[in-house]
């Protein structure tokens, strides 16, 4: 069974999101074998080749999600 979120959400799917703040980029991280969140993710799907690794986001994508997160 899927973990659940400390509140209570289902989660499908881990991924890390993080910003450049210098150029607005965003990039994804998939966890990688014995990470938080790897056993989940390959319940769903096998990346090989993925995981483990930062990868830039879709710019148009990262505009959109980037608009709903707090700048520091």
């Amino acid at each position: 069974m899927p973990a659940l979120a400390p509140t209570g959400v289902f989660k499908p799917y881990v991924m890390h999101y993080a910003i450049d703040p210098a150029t607005d980029q965003g990039f994804l991280y998939l966890p990688g074998r014995g990470e938080d969140g790897y056993r989940l993710n390959t319940n769903l799907i096998i990346r090989d080749g993925h995981d483990g690794r930062w990868h830039r986001a879709d710019p148009t994508w990262a505009s959109l999600v980037n608009g709903y997160l707090p700048r520091g």
